[in-house]
C-alpha cells in the first residue's frame, strides 16, 4: 500500500527513538511524489517554517523546490521555508565559528609537520620506503590521505587510536602508527590554540543542540545515513523534534531497508530484477560515440522541451564527451558538477608561476608564454612572444644552458638569443615573476596575478574563477598571519586548496543537464537515458581505501563495500521502477570505452531468475554483428549537416565570415552554431567591446555628448557613462578583477578624449551613432537584404564631407586597408571566388573583409555623397590610441559591390568549400576529427566539391 504512513519505535545501536515512516511508492520519480505530499500536508497554510529536509544532495533539493514552487520561483524560495539541506552540511553548520576550530588547510599542516618530524624508523608498519629528499612534499600528500581517512572514519565515528585499541589481529601495527602520529598532530593543533574539528563535532553531537526554528525533521529518500548524522538526529530527537522519513517504495518492500532508511545488505545486490522492467530498455554499440551521436538526435527530437529528457552517465569521460560534442549542435549539455580551481584557466597558470620560481628551467618559461592569461600580459609588457620562444628553443637545442641563473651568469661570448631571453627574463624579475620571499606569499602571488588580468578584457567565468582565488588566498594568510612558513609550505597549502575547491560556471538556460549516477533517482524528466553502466563504477572497486579493506569495514561495523553494493542496486531498480508506468529508461552500453578498452556491465544487469539468465547474458554478452574497424578513426558517424535554411538577409560582418571560410559561414551565420570550447574561454572581447560601444554611443548621439569640444569635458563624460554602465550591468558591489576590467577601459577611454576632442575641434561632429542602415535603407545584394550597424557617421561642418568612423578595441591598432586587402604572390592559394581578386593600380588584390566600402555604398544611398573612411583603435596600448583613415578609390568601392554579389550567389545555390590547408588553428576542426572531408557526410562533401584547395 504506497503512501501509507507508519509510527514506530526505532531502537538503533540501544538508543530508543520515535519516528514516523512514509512509504510513497516508486511509481514516479521521488521528488515529485514528496513535493505532492508536502503540498497536500502543508499547501493551504503554505507554512514550511518548522519543516528542516535532510536531502542527499543540494541538487536534489533543488528538484523538490522546483517542484513545489515551480522552476523560476525556486530561485527566490531557496532561501525561504522549508530549508532543504543535505545531513553532512547540516552537521558541520554546527561547529561554532570564532577562530578556535582548525581550517582544512591549518589541519593539513598539521598532519605535515607531524610527518616531516616524526622518526621513520617509527613509520615502517604504515610506511615502509620513505623519501630522504623532498620529504616536505611527501609530508604534504600523505597528510592529504590521512586527513581525509579521518574525516572518513569520523563519519561512522571511529579515529585511528580506537580502531587501534580493538586489537584487532589484521594490520595491528599500522593502525598502533596512525594512533600514535593522530596523537602527535591533535598535540600540534592544540600548541597553536586549535582544536580539531572532528573532535569538536563528536564533542557537540553529544551535548544538546538546539532544534529551533524547526519542529519536524524530513529524512528525504534514501540518503545512506553517517553514525555521525544518525548521532544529529537523535540529539534532535530529543530536544522534541518529531523525526520522519519518507522512502521512495512500496510498503511491503519496508522490511529491506534498515532502522536509519538505508538499504539492507545482502539483499538488493542479490534481488532478480524483473524482466518487464529492462526488456526493452538495453541497447548495445561496439562503440561509445554511436551512442553519444543517438542522444544528440534524440535531444534535437525534443527540441524546447529541456526537462523531459535527462541524460546519466557514471563514467565521466564519456559524459565530458557528450558534453563537448553537444556543443557542435542545438542540444548542448552541461555537468552540474563543479571542476578544480587548480583546472581553471588561473588554477593553471599559478602552477606554471610556481614551477618557474622554484625551477627557472628556460623549458618553463617557454610553458609560461604558452599561457594564454601571461600570453597577453607579455605582449602587453611589450615582449615578442614568438622571438622569445624561437630563442628559448634555439639555446635549449645547444644544450648549454637550462635554467635562468646559467643563462644570466654565463661567460660565453655574444649571443643574439641569449641577449633576447635575457632581456625577457629581466623584465620578468622587474615585475616580481622571480622573487621568492620577498614579503607576504599571498600579497605577492596576488599582486601578479593583478598585473596579467590588469593587461586584458577577461570573460566574466574568468573573472568569477579570480575572485574564488583572491578570497582562497586571503583565506589561507589570515589562517597563518603568524605562522613561520616555508614558501614551500605557502605553495602546498595554495595547491591543496585549488585542488579541493570547485568552480562552478553558470548554466544557460538552453543547455540540458549530464546528471551524475548519485542524482539520477531524483530527476524529474519523464526520459531518462543512461549512458553506460560499468562494473568498474556501479557498483565501483570492491576496496575504497587502501586502509579500510572490506574485512576491516565487516569487523568494526563500518560502511564498506558490502553496504554500498546493494545501495547502488536499490539505485537502479529505482530509476527502473520509477518510469515503468510514468516514463521511459533506456540504459544504451558500448563494448568498448572512449581508449578501446573493453567494458563490463555492471553485475546488476546480470541479476535475473531463472527464466531468464540465458537470453539476460546473451544480451548483454553475446556475439554481435561487428564492422570490420569497431573503432573506426572517423570522428564517430558521418555527419550531416542541417539543410540550409532559408536566406533572405545577410549581414556585412557575415560577408567576411563567408570570405575567412565559408563552412565556418554556413555553420555559424546561417545554422547559428557556435565553436565549442573545451575550456572556458579567457577573454570575451565582445562583452569589453559592447560595453565601450554603449559609452561612445552617448558621446556620439545625446546632445550634452556632441555638444562637448574639450578634452577635460570628454573624459568626464564618458567615465560618468562607463561608471553608470557598470553600475546598471554589475550592480555596486564590483568584485576586484572586474575592476581591473574597467580601469583598463577607462584609461583607453583617458587616452582617446584628446584625439575625439581634436576632430570635433577641426570640424568633424556625430551625424548618426549606431546607424542601423538597413532600418533607413533597402540595400540589396544580388536580390538579398543587406544588413549592418555603422559606429558611428560624421559630418564635417566646414567641407560637408562624411565619415564613417568604425571603433576597434582588440589589443594592436589595425590599419583599415591592410584589415580589408592583401596582395597575393605566386605562392599564395587560389582565390575563394575569381571576383575576389582584382586589379587595384598595378597590383593585384584580394578582399578579406568588405565592412568599410559596404558602408560607404549605405552612406551613398542614403545622401547622395562618398564618404571617407576610418578605424578609431582604442588599443591597449595607449600610443596607439587615434584614427587611422582610408581613402578608398572608385575601382576599390566597385570591386567590392562585385565580390559581395559572387558571395551571394554562391549562398545561393548552397555552396560552402571546405577549407583546406589552413594557416590558423581553425576553432571547428578538431571537432570533425581533423578532417572536414572524412568526417561529413560523402554527398554533402560531394556538393560542395570536396575540399577547396
Amino acid at each position: 500500500m504506497e503512501g501509507i504512513d507508519l509510527s514506530e519505535t526505532v531502537v538503533y545501536r540501544g538508543f530508543r527513538m520515535e519516528s514516523k515512516w512514509h512509504y510513497l511508492g516508486w511509481k514516479r520519480p521521488f521528488s515529485i511524489e514528496f513535493a505532492d505530499h508536502l503540498k497536500k500536508e502543508y499547501g493551504k497554510s503554505r507554512s514550511y517554517d518548522h519543516l528542516l529536509i535532510w536531502t542527499p544532495s543540494a541538487r536534489a533539493g533543488r528538484h523538490v523546490l522546483n517542484e513545489l514552487f515551480g522552476p523560476k520561483e525556486s530561485v527566490a524560495e531557496a532561501f525561504h521555508p522549508p530549508r532543504l539541506v543535505t545531513p553532512a552540511r547540516f552537521v558541520r553548520s554546527l561547529l561554532p565559528d570564532d577562530g578556535s576550530i582548525a581550517t582544512e588547510t591549518q589541519c593539513l599542516y598539521a598532519w605535515k609537520r607531524v610527518l616531516e618530524l616524526a622518526d621513520p624508523s617509527g613509520l615502517e608498519a604504515v610506511f615502509p620506503v620513505i623519501p630522504r629528499e623532498n620529504k616536505s612534499a611527501w609530508a604534504f600528500t600523505v597528510g592529504q590521505q590521512l586527513m581525509r581517512l579521518r574525516g572518513r572514519l569520523a563519519e561512522d565515528q571511529w579515529d585511528f587510536r580506537k580502531i587501534a585499541s580493538q586489537q584487532l589481529p589484521q594490520d595491528l601495527k599500522r593502525w598502533s602508527t596512525l594512533g600514535r602520529l593522530e596523537q602527535a598532530y591533535l598535540e600540534e593543533l592544540s600548541s597553536h590554540g586549535l582544536e580539531d574539528p572532528e573532535c569538536v563535532l563528536e564533542r557537540i553531537l553529544t551535548a544538546e543542540i538546539s532544534p529551533q526554528p524547526y519542529s519536524v525533521l524530513m529524512v528525504a529518500g534514501v540518503l545512506n545515513m553517517s553514525q555521525r548524522q544518525a548521532a544529529c538526529m537523535r540529539a534532535l530527537a530529543a530536544r522534541g523534534l518529531e523525526i520522519e522519513f519518507y522512502l521512495p517504495i512500496p510498503e511491503e518492500q519496508r522490511d529491506a531497508f534498515d532502522a536509519l532508511g538505508r538499504p539492507e545488505k545482502d539483499l538488493w545486490e542479490k534481488e532478480p530484477l524483473p524482466e518487464t522492467l529492462i526488456k526493452n530498455c538495453l541497447q548495445r554499440s561496439p562503440e561509445p560515440r554511436e551512442l553519444v551521436e543517438q542522444i544528440l538526435e534524440l535531444s534535437e527530437d525534443y527540441g524546447g522541451e529541456v526537462d523531459s529528457l535527462v541524460v546519466g552517465s557514471p563514467e565521466r569521460d564519456l559524459a565530458d564527451y557528450l558534453i563537448e560534442r553537444s556543443r557542435l549542435t542545438k542540444t548542448p549539455y552541461y555537468a552540474p558538477e563543479g571542476r578544480a580551481l587548480a583546472e581553471t584557466s588561473w588554477g593553471r597558470l599559478i602552477g606554471l608561476i610556481n614551477d618557474w620560481q622554484k625551477s627557472g628551467q628556460l623549458a618553463t618559461l617557454f610553458n609560461l608564454l604558452n599561457h594564454d592569461l601571461f600570453r597577453e600580459w607579455a605582449v602587453h609588457q611589450g615582449l615578442d612572444i614568438l622571438r622569445l620562444q624561437g630563442a628559448i628553443q634555439s639555446i635549449l637545442k645547444e644544450q648549454l644552458l637550462k635554467t635562468s641563473r646559467q643563462l644570466l651568469d654565463n661567460g660565453l661570448g655574444p649571443s643574439k638569443s641569449i641577449g633576447l631571453v635575457r632581456e625577457g627574463i629581466e623584465l620578468l624579475d622587474a615585475q616580481g615573476f622571480n622573487q621568492r620571499g620577498r614579503g607576504g606569499f599571498a600579497e605577492n602571488l596576488w599582486k601578479l596575478l593583478r598585473q596579467v588580468a590588469i593587461s586584458q578584457q577577461l570573460a566574466p567565468e574568468s573573472l568569477n574563477s579570480l575572485r574564488q582565488i583572491e578570497e582562497l588566498l586571503q583565506d589561507i594568510q589570515a589562517g597563518f598571519e603568524n605562522a613561520r612558513l616555508t614558501e614551500s609550505d605557502w605553495w602546498e597549502l595554495l595547491n591543496f586548496q585549488l585542488t579541493n575547491t570547485q568552480f562552478y560556471p553558470e548554466r544557460s538556460e538552453d543547455e540540458r543537464p549530464v546528471s551524475g549516477w548519485l542524482e539520477l533517482p531524483w530527476e524529474c524528466a519523464p526520459h531518462i537515458v543512461l549512458l553506460s553502466l560499468p562494473d568498474s563504477q556501479v557498483p565501483g572497486p570492491k576496496v575504497l581505501d587502501s586502509f579500510l579493506t572490506p574485512l576491516l569495514c565487516r569487523s568494526l561495523g563500518l560502511y564498506g563495500p558490502d553496504e554500498l553494493a546493494a545501495f547502488h542496486a536499490f539505485r537502479l531498480r529505482l530509476i527502473l521502477e520509477s518510469r515503468k508506468q510514468w516514463g521511459r529508461v533506456d540504459i544504451l552500453l558500448p563494448d568498448r570505452g572512449l581508449d578501446d578498452s573493453p567494458v563490463l556491465p555492471t553485475r546488476f544487469l546480470f541479476l535475473a531468475d531463472e527464466t531468464c539468465i540465458l537470453n539476460r547474458v546473451e544480451t548483454l554478452l553475446g556475439e554481435r554483428s561487428l564492422e570490420e574497424d569497431p573503432l573506426p578513426a572517423e570522428f564517430g558517424t558521418r555527419l550531416q549537416p542541417p539543410p540550409m535554411p532559408e536566406f533572405e538577409k545577410i549581414s556585412v560582418t557575415a560577408l567576411r565570415t563567408y570570405l575567412n571560410n565559408p563552412f565556418h559561414f554556413y555553420l555559424e551565420r546561417l545554422n547559428y552554431l557556435s565553436p565549442p570550447e573545451a575550456l572556458p574561454r579567457e577573454v570575451d572581447a565582445m562583452a569589453f567591446g559592447q560595453l565601450a560601444h554603449t559609452v561612445l554611443e552617448g558621446l556620439n548621439s545625446r546632445e550634452d555628448g556632441i555638444s562637448l569640444l574639450k578634452e577635460k569635458e570628454i573624459v568626464e563624460f564618458l567615465l560618468t557613462g562607463l561608471d553608470e554602465q557598470v553600475l546598471s550591468r554589475y550592480g555596486s558591489r564590483i568584485p576586484v578583477s572586474l575592476q581591473i576590467q574597467v580601469s583598463s577601459l577607462a584609461e583607453r577611454f583617458r587616452a582617446a578624449a584628446g584625439h575625439i576632442a581634436r576632430e570635433r575641434q577641426s570640424g568633424w561632429i556625430p551625424e548618426k551613432a549606431e546607424w542601423v542602415f538597413h532600418k533607413d535603407l533597402d540595400f540589396r545584394i544580388g536580390g538579398i537584404r543587406l544588413r549592418g550597424v555603422v559606429d558611428l557617421l560624421e559630418k564635417n561642418e566646414e567641407s560637408g564631407q562624411y565619415r564613417i568612423v568604425d571603433y576597434k578595441t582588440s589589443d594592436k591598432a589595425a590599419d583599415p586597408a591592410r584589415k580589408h586587402l592583401t596582395h597575393p604572390n605566386a605562392r599564395s592559394r587560389e582565390p575563394l571566388l575569381p571576383e575576389c581578386d582584382f586589379l587595384d593600380g598595378k597590383k593585384t588584390a584580394r578582399w578579406t573583409d568588405l565592412q568599410l566600402p559596404l558602408y560607404q555604398k549605405a552612406v551613398e544611398l542614403l545622401t547622395g555623397e562618398i564618404a571617407t573612411c576610418a578605424y578609431f583603435n582604442l588599443s591597449k596600448a595607449v600610443g596607439e590610441i587615434g584614427i587611422l583613415e582610408w581613402a578608398t578609390t572608385e575601382a576599390q568601392r566597385e570591386a567590392a559591390l562585385q565580390c559581395a554579389e559572387a558571395i551571394v550567389k554562391q549562398i545561393q545555390t548552397e555552396r560552402f568549400p571546405l577549407e583546406g590547408n589552413s594557416s590558423y588553428e581553425d576553432p571547428w576542426l578538431k571537432w570533425f576529427g581533423g578532417d572536414y572531408e572524412r568526417n561529413l557526410h560523402p554527398d554533402w562533401v560531394a556538393k560542395q566539391g570536396g575540399k577547396d584547395s
